[in-house]
Formats: structure tokens, C-alpha cells, sequence
């Protein structure tokens, strides 16, 4: 039996590396936050579904002013697009040169389901799923002297009634693609009714002074006699140093 004096012990160690890990995660969101930037894309984009195969929609000089005009964060069927399958998004903005020598984050906050990211024609980067945020370094890819384009192709298949609706489905949307949350339940033919693509949530520009932190893991563990404990401190170090 465990007695009172381990109990108490054991209950002093845990709440020490609880202050301790949210003391460090404070001091480094503070810092981050110090020397970060943060410039949002939402807004309106241009936005494509038809005979994407058929043109260099991702290059810099592509024509895109006759396509459509959509608001960002939003899935498309909200913006009145009863579609599946493949779309594309493209931006055009300007940066500061400000910025030169700087680290230079693009982020996705969530796009639903699948992005293919080209920035001034150079692809950057693949995402798949709806939930996670992602992001790629763009800082060797800026123009700061002229127009920016980045392009998105996103991805969002129609699961077939019969074939993967509802026992086979293999896209993780939670709520937006459960059995027993979708009209008509998991045993209708109504299946997968509307789709819920796009670029659903923010995309950022984050500029930072020559390092940036990300992915930061606070690890804790204590030993059987509840005396001592060690704690493991994770992150990805990101720097940009050169000369443009």
C-alpha cells in the first residue's frame, strides 16, 4: 500500500512539473509572439473547378481574372458550390521588403482535404487531412519586389454511396463525416449529401527574427518511488541567416 508520505510527495513532483511545463510554454509562446509577425491571406481569392488538367494554373503569369471570385476561410458549399473533387484557389499579394532576411512561415490553419501549395510557380508542399494545420518555409521563395502567387489545389472526393459510404469510408472529417451525424444516418442511400471542401480556416503569413520554434513537446515522467522525475523538452529549431 502506497502511504500518505509517497501520496504527498508524489502529488508535490506533479504539480512542480505542471508550473514548471506551463511556465516554459509561456515564456516561449511570449517570445515567439515578441518577434513574430503574423499577416493573414484570408479573404478574396480566385477560385477554379473546371479543366484544371488543361492549364498551368500554378505558374505566376497563368491569366486567372476570369475565374470567380470566393471568400477564404469558408468550405465551398457554404459559398453556394455544390461540388467534389478537385478545385483551385490562387492569391496574389505583396510583402514588405521589410522582410528580407527574415524566416518566412506560409501556414494553413485547415484546409479540407487535400492541398497540393505552389508559391510563384514552385511547388512547396503537400497536406492531407482536415483537422491539422501545416506550413512550409517560404522564405527563399518571396518576391519583394513585385507580386506574390500562391496557389492552392485542394481536394475534396465524394465517398460513393455503396462503395465506401458507410462501412468503407477512409476520410477523417469527424462531425462532418460520421454515421450517426449526417442526415439520414448510416444506413440511408442519402450518404455524403453536401461536401464540405475548401480552405476552411486561415492562412498566415508568419515573419520572424532568424529562428523560430515549432512543434514544442513537454514530456514528463517519475520514477516508482515517486522521488524524483525527469522532464523532456522537444522542438523543431528553424533559422534563416542569409543574405537575399
Amino acid at each position: 500500500m502506497i502511504s500518505n508520505t509517497l501520496i504527498l510527495k508524489a502529488f508535490v513532483i506533479f504539480t512542480s512539473i505542471f508550473i514548471f511545463s506551463c511556465t516554459i510554454n509561456k515564456q516561449i509562446y511570449q517570445k515567439n509572439n515578441d518577434q513574430t509577425k503574423i499577416r493573414s491571406l484570408s479573404g478574396t481569392w480566385k477560385f477554379s473547378n473546371q479543366n484544371l488538367k488543361s492549364h498551368n494554373f500554378y505558374l505566376s503569369d497563368f491569366d486567372d481574372s476570369v475565374w470567380e471570385d470566393i471568400k477564404v476561410p469558408s468550405n465551398w458549399y457554404l459559398t453556394g458550390k455544390d461540388i467534389s473533387g478537385y478545385a483551385v484557389y490562387r492569391k496574389h499579394f505583396l510583402i514588405s521588403p521589410n522582410n528580407k532576411n527574415k524566416y518566412l512561415k506560409l501556414s494553413f490553419i485547415g484546409v479540407d482535404y487535400t492541398a497540393d501549395v505552389w508559391l510563384n510557380g514552385s511547388y512547396i508542399g503537400f497536406h492531407e487531412g482536415y483537422f491539422k494545420d501545416f506550413s512550409f518555409d517560404i522564405s527563399d521563395k518571396i518576391n519583394f519586389k513585385s507580386d506574390n502567387v500562391l496557389t492552392v489545389m485542394v481536394n475534396s472526393p465524394n465517398e460513393e454511396i455503396d462503395k465506401s459510404w458507410s462501412l468503407n469510408k477512409r476520410l477523417i472529417k469527424g462531425v462532418f463525416n460520421h454515421h450517426d451525424t449526417r442526415p439520414g444516418g448510416a444506413w440511408s442511400n442519402r450518404g455524403q449529401e453536401k461536401n464540405t471542401g475548401g480552405i476552411w480556416n486561415d492562412v498566415l503569413i508568419q515573419s520572424s527574427d532568424y529562428v523560430s520554434l515549432d512543434n514544442i513537446q513537454i514530456k514528463t515522467s517519475i520514477n516508482k518511488e515517486y522521488n524524483d522525475s525527469d522532464i523532456d523538452l522537444t522542438f523543431k529549431l528553424d533559422s534563416q541567416t542569409s543574405e537575399k
